[in-house]
């Protein structure tokens, strides 16, 4: 059973909590990246990945555009 993903945000705007998310970059490359509320780590192929590599280092979330599971999906 796959789960509904959110619409794409705006490139730029920044999640609204703290965790991993899916990332798209200006050239439409997909990946995982974990958000602390102040910057980014690195992006990664997988959750677990990117949440292990949260620490390793910080860098501005710059153009990317994020997406989570959406909250109808959560619900169910």
């Amino acid at each position: 059973m796959s789960k509904k993903l959110s619409n794409w945000s705006a490139p730029g705007d920044k999640p609204p909590s703290v965790g991993v998310w899916q990332t798209k970059d200006r050239e439409g490359r997909i990946a995982f990246n974990h958000w602390d509320g102040y910057g980014c780590g690195p992006s990664c192929t997988s959750v677990e990945a990117a949440y292990e590599a949260r620490n390793m280092y910080r860098s501005n979330w710059g153009t990317r555009s994020f997406r989570d599971l959406a909250l109808a999906a959560l619900n169910k």
